[in-house]
């Protein structure tokens, strides 16, 4: 039998497919892709770690730069974290002709807090857009996360109750609207020894097809929650942007044109 967390993992991988033949059909276009400076950072209570994770040695396999590895260190509480990924990006090689516009990343994060305490935690995947994307994009996104308690039971919370857990980034700054998921109190807890999921979101579907705002210089996503002592994490998101069609310009033209009417 599948269970639930297969499923929002074939779920995510689909919106990976998508997002790919997404670029096969607006290849005409100027072609906006990723450097392979991916930038990881991690805020865990009141320190923060940044770092650039090298490639894999299969990085370019399926249309991207593929990042995996795993990091832990101490904290200043006395205890310590870690943190695995594998995160594919799109890729940017001098001199080549993609034949597609999307650029995205496409993250799977696995955190543990070992710190002795509940733990604010920030999570955020960052990649160039080199040429930026102008004046406008189309958007998309998704995410689900899971939580895995040692034994003594444990939580993942929204900071503050009321703080989405994903949040899209473009040019380092929070998109907000239909971009933020797991809003309010999305919290997932478990009694004892288990996991429990928040369970799949997704917004700009098809993936990309939301109207978003110009990328100058990068996109990212930014991952946020809280976290009891001993317990361990894992998210699965995606961000995708990319030029809009002709045919989708011209929508996004006439829907501005209507909003402006019906203000007046």
């Amino acid at each position: 039998m599948v269970s639930k967390r297969e499923n929002e993992m074939r779920r995510t991988f689909a919106v990976l497919g998508a997002v790919l033949a997404v670029g096969s059909f607006v290849s005409h276009a100027h072609a906006a892709v990723t450097t392979t400076d991916l930038v990881l950072s991690l805020g865990i209570g009141n320190d923060n770690w940044e770092w650039a994770p090298g490639r894999s040695p299969d990085a370019g396999d399926g249309g991207g730069w593929g990042y995996s590895g795993e990091r832990s260190e101490n904290h200043s509480s006395g205890g310590s974290w870690t943190l695995g990924w594998d995160i594919e990006t799109s890729r940017n090689i001098v001199g080549e002709n993609r034949g597609s516009q999307t650029a995205f990343v496409f993250n799977n994060l696995v955190l543990t807090n070992n710190t002795g305490a509940t733990q604010i935690v920030t999570m955020t995947t960052t990649v160039p857009v080199i040429p930026g994307i102008l004046p406008s994009s189309v958007m998309g996104g998704s995410a689900s996360g899971t939580l895995s308690t040692n034994g003594d039971g444990g939580t993942m919370s929204n900071i503050n109750n009321s703080d989405p857990m994903y949040r899209a980034l473009i040019d380092g700054l929070a998109v907000g609207g239909i971009a933020d998921l797991h809003l309010f109190d999305s919290s997932i807890s478990v009694i004892g020894f288990g996991s429990n999921s928040t369970g799949f979101e997704d917004f700009g579907t098809p993936i990309p097809s939301a109207p978003g705002p110009a990328v100058n210089s990068t996109i990212g996503i930014l991952l946020q929650f809280e976290l009891t002592q001993g317990d361990s994490v894992s998210w699965t998101s995606s961000f995708v942007v990319n030029i809009p069609s002709p045919g989708a310009m011209g929508l996004l033209g006439m829907a501005g044109v209507v909003a402006i009417r019906r203000r007046r």
